[in-house]
């Protein structure tokens, strides 16, 4: 199988230019930890949006800080912005986002001249592509992901088709998806990296459930489990706990999934995390609903008013969502109804150009 390695630095952007062996030092060891850093926030992004944004602006105090080729850091600023924009869109400040994947288009061409070829040049398109999508722009995000592919080496091919997997999955298509993920398995090495790996088989699962392929989808929970524990991440046990409540409530065990479902709830309102507290919430109504708890439902619906209080969702989702909490109250919520308005949130996370039909 192809085998990904450890990204290193070659040499510095000014040797081989006449300069002197201590600036030579200096100026790799900036670039070098701007780049550092950029990686870093990525990695935080999974788990703390936080310190994805703080490791994102160090990495471009270091960029500001390094003494090299004007032309050359334009280029290296380029970079860094391209992981300032993925921490916003992590976030959800999708406005914010968008200058900020301008901005790193534009200091990426416009330090091209000088370029040592040090950074790897598919993250833009692959970063713009995790951008795009969220605005509902497939067409455009599918395109992108092929650019990256045709200009990444090889150690890279497996996460940029892991990120090709997900925007079909938004897209509506786990079938195309599946296949993705099963073209990228081969490149990924689980050693090295082992968060591609969680990756590729938490949404490998996530696709066997829209199929409603649920006893196929809990045979990998027990490998994605341990995963989760030994990457250290908390909010990726709390999503896998999710997992298990939608498999555990397509296959009929309701206990389990209402007991899950509460916890991933009260994991996610602890943190403010109000997009998916409003999607487990709704998972949750939807059984409650099945039951006939009609005062638990509107319970529910009444423990979202926070949502609107600290306006942590967009105009069209605090749409839907203000008429999950109305049809409750009246007691009309149907569970039709409950799965339409979860269904739209599911695709409009990041979209707030995305419109709810009532």
């Amino acid at each position: 199988m192809p085998k990904t390695s450890c990204a290193g630095f070659s040499k510095s952007p000014t040797q081989g230019r006449g300069a002197s062996s201590s600036s030579s030092r200096r100026a790799y060891h900036q670039w070098a930890v701007a780049e550092r850093l950029c990686h870093e926030s990525e990695r935080a992004a999974a788990d703390s949006v936080e310190k994805a944004q703080e490791l994102a602006a160090l990495a471009l105090r270091a960029a500001e800080l390094a003494d090299d080729d004007p032309v050359w850091l334009l280029r290296l600023k380029g970079y860094v912005w391209l992981f300032i924009a993925n921490a916003r869109r992590v976030g959800g400040d999708m406005p914010s986002t968008a200058e900020g994947f301008a901005l790193a288009r534009e200091l990426w061409e416009a330090g091209a001249a000088a370029d040592p070829g040090l950074l790897a040049e598919w993250r833009l398109p692959d970063g713009e592509a995790s951008w795009r999508r969220p605005q509902g722009e497939f067409i455009r995000a599918l395109e992108l992901h092929a650019e990256a592919l045709a200009l990444a080496p090889p150690e890279s091919i497996g996460r940029i088709l892991l990120n090709k997997a997900y925007t079909l999955e938004q897209m509506g298509k786990p079938e195309q998806a599946l296949a993705t993920l099963a073209e990228a398995e081969p490149w990924i090495d689980g050693q090295r990296e082992p968060r591609c790996l969680f990756g590729l088989r938490f949404n490998r699962a996530v696709c066997l459930c829209h199929l409603q392929k649920f006893p196929e989808a809990e045979a990998l929970l027990g490998q994605i489990g341990e995963m989760a524990l030994e990457l250290g991440q908390e909010l990726n046990r709390y999503r896998v706990l999710w997992l298990r409540g939608r498999i555990d409530a397509g296959l009929g065990r309701e206990p389990e999934a209402e007991a899950a479902f509460q916890q991933v709830r009260q994991a996610f309102r602890g943190r403010n995390i109000a997009y998916d507290f409003a999607k487990a919430t709704l998972e949750l109504a939807v059984l409650y609903r099945g039951q006939g708890r009609l005062a638990e439902v509107k319970a529910l619906a009444k423990q979202t008013l926070w949502i609107f209080e600290a306006q942590r969702v967009h105009q069209e989702a605090e749409k839907a969502l203000r008429l999950f909490c109305d049809a409750a109250e009246a007691e009309r919520l149907t569970v039709e109804l409950a799965r339409r308005i979860l269904r739209y949130l599911e695709r409009a996370q990041h979209n707030p150009r995305l419109h709810f039909e009532e």
